[in-house]
């Protein structure tokens, strides 16, 4: 098991509950993937212990929603995700190289991406950074958000900036036309799709997950 990092992007309290109500949301959106999986390959048997873990995480993030002074309950039908983008997701928690067998893991690691400016409840422009610029041709990169169980949306990814292997690009967050609350898992993804579900943009996705809360 990989250690945990001692470092960590919160500073006090407030800010601790907000990130364990982001990755609670993860959690909940990952663990239908992981029934969903089960079911594709016939685990009947562990679908049952998976659904009993579904309900603990729900009370958990009852309990962190009531404690920035919210409902418990964040939507009728929260954001679903893919396992992929949990296990990228909680390696910013881990030292590195502490996983020996990390490689062994039959799941993608995607290339860290950074929200440099992150979205509110109205429409307008996010901006992102990451790496990943020899790989990536500057015309060929789309922005797709996972939110609540509709299907992905995708917007264009503009660059802004190249300097070194670093991209800094922004694409529009379309709140108002989609009802865009609750949890979103963004992408850059190599293609503009379309996209029937999450599985199918982890398997296009370049950089990320990208994570924010409206609510």
């Amino acid at each position: 098991m990989p250690e945990l990092t001692p470092s960590s992007p919160v500073h006090d309290f407030d800010s601790a509950i907000m990130l364990a109500t982001t990755f609670t949301d993860v959690v909940l959106g990952t663990l239908r993937d992981v029934v969903e999986r089960f079911a594709i390959g016939g685990d009947i048997g562990l679908s049952r212990v998976i659904t009993s873990v579904i309900g603990q995480e729900g009370e958990q993030q009852g309990w962190f929603r009531v404690m920035q002074g919210k409902v418990p309950s964040e939507l009728p039908f929260i954001t679903t995700s893919d396992l992929n983008f949990a296990f990228t997701a909680i390696q910013t928690f881990a030292v590195p190289c502490t996983c020996p067998n990390i490689n062994s893991i039959q799941l993608k690691t995607f290339a860290p991406l950074n929200v440099i400016k992150g979205p509110t409840a109205e429409t307008g422009h996010i901006k992102v950074s990451f790496d990943d610029g020899d790989k990536i041709e500057d015309d060929t990169l789309w922005f797709t958000y996972i939110n609540q169980q509709n299907l992905p949306i995708v917007e264009p990814l503009h660059v802004i900036s190249k300097e070194n292997d670093t991209i800094i690009a922004k694409a529009l967050f379309p709140y108002d036309a989609y009802d865009m609350n609750g949890l979103t898992i963004a992408a850059v993804t190599a293609t503009k799709g379309p996209f029937p579900n999450a599985y199918s943009v982890a398997k296009e996705t370049l950089a990320g997950p990208g994570l924010f809360i409206i609510d």
